[in-house]
């Protein structure tokens, strides 16, 4: 069940766009989107992630970002680019964005700390920015995953995605966000 947050950002700490009406309540965790202010603590996240969640995140062992990198993943504009996160109580435990992959196509990718996954988390925040991601004029989802992380497979097939190509280890997977012809 999703229903409105009483977790929200101060209204004079929102950056312009920001979309109010996705701070919401996820069986009892707050989603919010991202805002700039989040760097720090997302950059002590990621310092502080398992190996195996960084590498099926960002396929090598340790990715290196630096702070300007977090400056960059918090810096939206709320419509082209979008990051969510979901908060239980202060501790972030999963985020999930798209960014440009094309005019018409957003790339999603998306992260839920070990202690949180096979709840649904993944899913349900993959399915708030497909619906964001239409409303910003996009057609297409598209996700690249390892295709040993059985997990993220089966949180994007169940958000609707199929199965578009395989190189190696990388399997990429689309779904249209068109609505349905008569």
């Amino acid at each position: 069940m999703i229903a409105q947050s009483s977790v929200k950002v101060a209204a004079a700490e929102r950056p312009p766009g920001y979309p109010v009406e996705l701070e919401l309540k996820l069986d009892g965790l707050a989603v919010r989107p991202v805002v700039p202010q989040d760097a720090g603590r997302l950059a002590g996240e990621f310092a502080a992630a398992d190996a195996e969640t960084l590498r099926m995140r960002f396929f090598v062992p340790a990715p290196h970002l630096t702070s300007h990198d977090f400056e960059r993943l918090t810096t939206v504009d709320y419509l082209r680019r979008l990051a969510i996160t979901a908060w239980d109580d202060d501790q972030p435990v999963a985020i999930a964005r798209y960014e440009p992959a094309g005019e018409t196509t957003a790339e999603v990718a998306f992260v839920v700390k070990p202690a949180y996954r096979n709840r649904g988390i993944g899913r349900r925040l993959i399915e708030i920015l497909a619906r964001s991601a239409a409303n910003a004029g996009y057609e297409e989802l598209s996700a690249l995953y390892l295709a040993e992380n059985t997990a993220a497979a089966a949180a994007l097939a169940a958000a609707g995605f199929t199965r578009h190509a395989a190189d190696g280890s990388i399997v990429e997977v689309r779904r249209d966000l068109r609505p349905p012809r008569p």
